[in-house]
């Protein structure tokens, strides 16, 4: 700011100087005697002046928000305290947008039960800051709770997305030549156009008598079949031979996400005791896994068979893992599976 404010009375100064018949008038206006033309001195910026003297931090606790309301019953505070269902939980954007509007860009959301607070960032500028302030190791909120503690429970490696501090660091650094360089996007292109084609296929021999199809099955369908051919570098017939077996384990998975998102706006009893739906969640990511773990090992397996020696510039993204020295048969199981 400084240099620009310099930069515009220098400019100013200039144009004075010139004209002979306002040059004196203009530089008494700045302080002749300042000039950086005739004396080479300072010039002061004039906003240098006016502006406000940095705020002193504000506590945590100074950010506004609904305190223990959490975000049950913003839309109506009369149903507050009603059981979170699954109309509820698809309100939750709407509960978004009253918590900007109720308290503005930056909101703290105490969510009781010891799981302290949720502070929401609305405008760009702000979560811009956030993000640019993360450093090396930034702390990652796990993306389910649910599939953290379930992960725990059976051993597993947490995952990346459940991960932070140097474990974080070293798993996310082994992936980051597969996951971020411009060029890995055009090595996966090919395939991605290849499922893409079948999906087109898929769907004109899915229509039925009124020219529609089942979007929302087909589209479980094609992300699995994505996914297989580049993860595990393989077909997995989602659109023909196993469709069966994909449309089962889509409907495991939905019912996970579905599950969790009740558990993280309910009472967390069940991080206690074991309760019915923790057990039904248990369950289902049990019959997930059971399927997910059979393609996993077959597909390290098989790649670790043709791994050559030498440089792994060009491979794609399980063979990369595979080749890595510094990562685990569970390490590269678990990226597989995030």
């Amino acid at each position: 700011m400084r240099r620009v404010c310099e930069r515009l009375l220098v400019s100013d100064l200039r144009l004075a100087c010139r004209n002979s018949a306002t040059s004196s008038a203009a530089i008494s206006n700045h302080d002749a005697t300042e000039c950086p033309i005739t004396s080479g001195g300072p010039v002061k910026c004039p906003a240098e002046a006016a502006a406000p003297a940095p705020q002193a931090s504000r506590p945590f606790s100074a950010i506004p928000g609904p305190g223990q309301l959490s975000m049950v019953g913003l839309r109506d505070l009369r149903s507050s305290m009603r059981r979170f269902d699954e109309t509820s939980i698809r309100g939750y954007f709407g509960a978004l947008v009253d918590l900007h509007a109720m308290y503005g860009d930056v909101v703290r959301v105490e969510q009781g039960w010891g799981r302290g607070a949720v502070v929401h960032i609305f405008d760009p500028e702000d979560a811009k800051k956030v993000l640019m302030a993360d450093g090396r190791q930034p702390h990652i909120v796990p993306l389910q709770e649910t599939t953290q503690k379930y992960r725990e429970m059976k051993g597993m490696n947490p995952g990346l997305g459940n991960l932070n501090g140097e474990e974080w660091y070293r798993l996310r650094s082994a992936v980051q030549q597969a996951m971020m360089r411009p060029q890995a996007v055009l090595q996966y292109l090919p395939f991605v156009n290849q499922v893409a084609d079948d999906l087109i296929k898929h769907i004109n021999g899915s229509l039925d008598k009124r020219g529609e199809a089942d979007m929302r099955l087909i589209s479980g369908r094609w992300a699995l079949e994505a996914a297989g051919l580049t993860v595990f570098e393989k077909r997995l017939g989602a659109f023909d031979d196993n469709m069966k077996w994909a449309d089962k384990l889509v409907a495991i998975n939905r019912e996970i996400f579905q599950l969790s998102a009740k558990l993280k706006f309910s009472a967390p009893f069940y991080k206690l005791v074991s309760t019915p739906k923790w057990r039904k969640m248990v369950e289902l990511e049990d019959s997930f896994y059971a399927e997910a773990m059979t393609l996993i090992e077959e597909a390290i397996k098989k790649l670790k068979e043709k791994a050559t020696a030498g440089s792994s510039e060009n491979l794609r993204f399980a063979s990369h893992l595979v080749n890595k020295d510094e990562l685990s048969d569970s390490d590269v199981a678990v990226r597989f599976n995030f």
